[in-house]
């Protein structure tokens, strides 16, 4: 197999992988917001910060 031939084939897999990943972290940031016990103020994270969020398992930190 040619370079140029293995180039395309590998982004032809990584694009779509970047894509998914950046939409399914759009749909958890719009769908994802953290409200304080106390008080009641809702705290809705930018993209930024959901892409940056430190993660174990299921939990944000």
């Amino acid at each position: 197999m040619e370079d140029w031939q293995r180039i395309v084939l590998s982004l032809s897999g990584v694009i779509p992988a970047v894509v998914g990943f950046a939409f399914a972290l759009k749909i958890e940031q719009v769908a994802g917001y953290y409200e304080c016990k106390n008080c009641k103020h809702r705290y809705v994270p930018t993209f930024k910060v959901v892409n940056l969020a430190m993660h174990f398992g299921r939990k944000k930190f």
